[in-house]
């Protein structure tokens, strides 16, 4: 299952938290009501054309059937629907408890909910950037809004971490080469350079990584580029 909304030229996070909501939405009935929370441009959503989806979010994007704000309660009433999902959206509510409470409150008895957050990526959105997650945070914060059955996965380990850095690095370093000179062809050889700097660089992490016994972790240390979790309303 694809998108078509660019989805070639999506980052790993991008590519994970897709292939992370089309597993656990795979057997969605036409009577499935989901509700998407924050859902923005709606990337993904390919994922869910047979069943009811209503989205939400607090801009009018184009397809956005309601427009609220997302720390003021959930504008429709309880026990509505089979799912609710967040992509990338709890960390921008500065009271995630009370938008996740709103979520047990419109999701039917058996209802589950998913979402994915970053844990190890920039800051974004800013100032609308309020948190990280371990997955300790999670499963105390999804327990105190009610949820049951919860189950935590993690999405990226350390390769997609350096990778991670790597790219952002190599991107802002592109950014300001093409800031300072803006003839192409005097920065075509310094832009060539560079993106074989930035492979020879992942490359040579790899390979060090195969002498490390474990790669998600590095000194003892997990590093985790984020998490989907999936909890249920009893």
């Amino acid at each position: 299952m694809k998108d078509h909304r660019n989805s070639d030229k999506w980052t790993y996070w991008r590519k994970s938290n897709f292939d992370y909501f089309v597993r656990h939405f795979k057997n969605l009935e036409n009577s499935d009501r989901v509700l998407d929370v924050g859902a923005g441009p709606q990337q993904f959503r390919v994922i869910f054309q047979n069943c009811q989806l209503t989205t939400l979010d607090f801009k009018a994007y184009d397809g956005i059937d309601v427009v609220a704000d997302l720390n003021e309660g959930l504008p429709f009433e309880d026990n509505l629907y089979d799912y609710v999902f967040l992509s990338n959206v709890l960390e921008h509510i500065p009271e995630p408890k009370n938008l996740l409470s709103e979520c047990f409150r419109v999701l039917k008895p058996k209802g589950r909910i998913l979402i994915t957050v970053p844990f190890m990526l920039k800051l974004h959105q800013l100032p609308f950037d309020f948190f990280r997650y371990t997955n300790f945070g999670l499963e105390h914060l999804f327990k105190e809004s009610g949820f049951s059955s919860i189950e935590i996965t993690k999405l990226g380990g350390i390769d997609e971490v350096q990778d991670n850095v790597i790219d952002v690095f190599f991107v802002t370093l592109l950014k300001n080469l093409h800031k300072d000179i803006s003839n192409y062809w005097l920065r075509f050889l310094p832009k060539l350079f560079l993106l074989f700097l930035k492979k020879s660089i992942k490359f040579i992490i790899k390979i060090a990584n195969l002498f490390n016994s474990d790669v998600q972790v590095l000194n003892g240390k997990e590093y985790i580029l984020g998490y989907g979790v999936v909890a249920e309303k009893i």
